[in-house]
């Protein structure tokens, strides 16, 4: 068995798949791992200049390709066809400096206890180099609190441990966006986070094809993974969560008014999901109303 599955989602990233899967094959531990790239259903040329790569490169990949269905999709069937006893993710938009790996390895037999662990990151925006905001200081430990307020983890940074990717039932397939952030949420309230404290990855934001940019109201999926993970938070857990989905709460519901144009069943969601807040039956959902956190055509633009 290797040590390190490379689960690798993309869709229509003909124009940066090579840079990713260039940042793997530098890697000291090529022995060690194994790689599959999940296509989404691209439309564009990714597959033939992945085939052109593997030809040229001679690293071997396991090379799927589904229908459309989303990231959280992709990652999941590439898990499911992995063998390795760790999991790694590199978004196909990422990349990976050299030795990540190799010291990842060394982290994992000085830390046999840690189950999930990240490294420090570097940030590109637009293609200028920019410093990560003081909120975005990554922590290691019990960082359940401050992965209520947002996403704490960076998917193309950690390595986690097949046990627990298994208990925790990788990402929701039904969410278009912060998938990261909902299985995070479920795995802090229980697991304690290492870090490996050096910059092994290069993250590139500001396209336009990423998920922040094409989802609107992005804290609606939080408030909808707050309260779909309700029952695995213990007592005190319950109280900091119910403190953070009361804020989020509320910020959507000034932002709608503000614009004046949210509809009738928007605003009934948000009453609903208040009255759980003051009743505390948060474990008493009706998961129909869950649903219209996720349907995309009540938070267009147009309509908040």
């Amino acid at each position: 068995m290797k040590t390190f599955s490379i689960i690798i989602p993309t869709f229509n990233r003909a124009h940066t798949i090579i840079r990713a899967l260039d940042s793997i094959k530098i890697q000291n531990l090529n022995k060690e791992i194994e790689v599959i790239l999940v296509d989404d259903g691209s439309t564009d040329n990714t597959v033939a200049i992945v085939n052109q790569w593997i030809e040229k490169n001679k690293l071997e990949i396991k090379y799927l390709i589904q229908t459309h269905q989303g990231v959280s999709q992709a990652r999941n069937l590439g898990v499911s066809q992995s063998n390795a006893n760790w999991i790694c993710f590199l978004d196909s938009d990422d990349e990976w400096l050299a030795k990540k790996l190799e010291k990842q390895f060394q982290y994992i037999l000085l830390n046999p206890n840690i189950r999930i662990f990240q490294t420090e990151e570097i940030w590109f925006r637009n293609g200028i180099r920019v410093n990560a905001h003081k909120k975005h200081k990554k922590i290691s430990g019990n960082i359940f609190q401050e992965s209520l307020l947002q996403c704490m983890i960076t998917t193309s940074s950690v390595a986690i441990r097949r046990d627990l990717w298994l208990e925790n039932h990788g990402f929701d397939t039904k969410l278009a966006s912060c998938e990261d952030y909902d299985l995070w949420l479920r795995i802090t309230c229980k697991e304690e986070i290492g870090l490996l404290p050096e910059n092994l990855l290069i993250r590139y934001g500001g396209a336009k094809d990423q998920l922040s940019s094409i989802y609107p109201v992005m804290d609606r999926f939080r408030i909808y993974s707050i309260i779909k993970n309700w029952n695995y938070f213990n007592h005190y857990q319950k109280y900091l969560a119910q403190e953070v989905l009361s804020k989020k709460l509320n910020i959507l519901k000034t932002g709608l008014e503000k614009r004046n144009k949210s509809t009738e069943i928007i605003h009934f969601l948000l009453t609903w999901a208040k009255n759980i807040l003051i009743q505390k039956q948060v474990n008493l959902l009706d998961n129909a109303y869950l649903e219209y956190l996720l349907d995309k055509q009540l938070w267009t633009y147009d309509s908040i």
